[in-house]
């Protein structure tokens, strides 16, 4: 560990024992920090705003605890970055760095205390210093922490802020003021805390989660996204928690853009994922440990399979609100494919986020293999439709998700020629599509197969439906003994209206238009 003398401006190098008592410093990076290089060569601008950061933390370190500490750590000029070994080991070791730091000083370059944080002050609360991604491990790893504003003044310290600093991190108080480890809380829990947060570089929004998640990895610079699946690869490896599975729980499923929807992994894409879980979501000890193959992650779940589906399934996870609820667990939505070796690969539901369900308790624990990557099983395509939304698209509606499950591309509010919802599957069966807003009542599509003889070319009829309810497709759908998916009960629960037939363009491709207008939409969404 290299440190800098706060008094003579020397660095040097310390290893494990012989590491003095040292002051660390928690910043937001700004256009001419001070490097490693630049401060060995003397190639900086002294009276640049890098080194003037720098000078003033020491001055500041020397004015509070000068009778206690002379060294202090600062990571643009005590990490060699040219060195990746030196990289490496400096972000696996940082979090440990923070926590065994005498103090701790946050600058927030973008404050200037008045001397009160009365709610009129709103700098401190909204100061880009909370919403960097490596600050979040600063914040949280050490014991004793300062907070200064640009001028080097005192706002207060970690303790007497937690209040302030949990309603604007959403980090609950207790791991604030150290009533309770973090590493007590749930992985998804910690990844939530960084779901809001941003880093310069997509790696680093994986890489700055290591030490909060009590992991070490080496570091891929250029791997891009896939930072963070080798991040929760590496957690399964050493943990029990399948609260790192129910990604998506609460979380309105996103706008995805033409031409495809992506079929999901296992593992989330990124920390927003976790952006919405609820806290009192804990994990429950109880199954066999994960095991990683080639073909993805080996696991025993509590599966209930669909007789009327059998390819749909629905994975009860050892996660749920204990303290709350301890009947309910999250039920996550699968897809059920069996290789012809025999091998059962349970891929994610896609478009459908897991929700909270009462734990079926003669469920018995199935191992199947959850895949790694995007993967996505053959299909005869015998049955291609094509449905024009044009009067959703127009008022801002987005397909949030489905039962059951085709091979489906996503509606564009882009392309105005790519309008529409198209999916392609082996059988023409009953479907069920939600179609959300952020301000209008949601509107179900229901697609019910039709056989008329008069009509032959009539494939099947598209019926609309308003609802005020925010149930995903599954969670409509489901039975409550868990063993049928039934769309009769919802049928008959809401008031389905008429609105346009798929019609045949050929052997195969079929084509159908809502005959919906948007005052007819606004008047739905203004009477609830």
């Amino acid at each position: 560990m290299r440190l800098l003398n706060c008094k003579n401006m020397q660095m040097k190098e310390f290893f494990d024992s012989d590491i003095p008592s040292y002051a660390i410093l928690s910043h937001t990076w700004g256009d001419d920090e001070v490097s490693y290089q630049d401060f060995r060569d003397g190639s900086y601008l002294e009276e640049g705003s890098g080194f003037t950061k720098i000078r003033g933390f020491c001055a500041k370190v020397s004015l509070d605890w000068g009778h206690l500490i002379s060294w202090v750590w600062i990571d643009t000029c005590c990490i060699d970055k040219s060195s990746s070994a030196e990289l490496s080991e400096a972000i696996n070791s940082m979090f440990r760095w923070y926590r065994r730091s005498s103090m701790c000083f946050a600058y927030l370059s973008d404050v200037e205390y008045s001397g009160s944080l009365d709610d009129e002050n709103l700098a401190f609360r909204y100061s880009r210093w909370h919403t960097r991604g490596w600050t979040l491990q600063e914040l949280l790893a050490p014991r004793v922490m300062q907070f200064c504003d640009k001028s080097w003044n005192t706002i207060g310290d970690k303790y007497t802020l937690a209040g302030t600093i949990a309603e604007v991190t959403n980090i609950p108080i207790q791991f604030l003021r150290r009533g309770q480890s973090v590493h007590e809380a749930t992985i998804a829990q910690r990844i939530s805390w960084a779901s809001a947060r941003v880093t310069s570089r997509k790696e680093d929004m994986a890489y700055c989660l290591l030490g909060l998640l009590d992991i070490n990895m080496p570091l891929l610079y250029g791997e891009g996204d896939k930072a963070f699946i080798r991040l929760q690869e590496e957690l399964v490896r050493t943990t029990y928690d399948h609260t790192i599975l129910a990604w998506g729980l609460n979380c309105p499923m996103p706008r995805i853009s033409y031409p495809a929807l992506p079929f999901p992994t296992c593992f989330a894409n990124s920390p927003a994922a976790f952006r919405a879980w609820d806290p009192e979501i804990t994990s429950i000890i109880g199954g066999k440990h994960y095991s990683q193959t080639n073909l993805g992650i080996y696991i025993d779940l509590r599966i209930t399979k669909f007789e009327n589906y059998k390819n749909m399934g629905l994975a009860f996870l050892d996660c749920g609100p204990v303290g709350r609820d301890p009947s309910q667990v999250v039920g996550l939505p699968l897809e059920l494919h069996e290789l012809p070796t025999g091998v059962v690969l349970a891929t994610r539901a896609y478009s459908n986020a897991p929700f909270l369900v009462p734990l079926k308790s003669d469920c018995s624990r199935t191992p199947v293999y959850l895949p790694l990557k995007r993967w996505q099983p053959p299909s005869g395509l015998a049955f291609n439709v094509a449905i024009e939304l044009a009067p959703f698209i127009d008022l801002g509606y987005y397909l949030a998700d489905f039962f059951p499950t085709p091979s489906i591309t996503y509606p564009s509010i882009t392309n105005r020629a790519e309008d529409s919802l198209v999916f392609k599957d082996e059988v023409n069966c009953q479907r069920l599509f939600r179609l959300c807003h952020p301000s209008y009542t949601t509107i179900l599509l229901f697609i019910e197969p039709t056989h008329s003889d008069l009509h032959p070319e009539i494939k099947a009829e598209l019926r609309v439906a308003p609802t005020t309810r925010t149930l995903t497709s599954w969670h409509l759908l489901i039975e409550p003994d868990f063993d049928r998916v039934g769309f009769d009960e919802l049928y008959k629960s809401v008031s389905w209206t008429l609105r346009g037939h798929l019609t045949s363009s050929n052997d195969w491709v079929y084509t159908g238009e809502l005959s919906i207008d948007k005052d007819e939409i606004v008047a739905l969404s203004s009477v609830v």
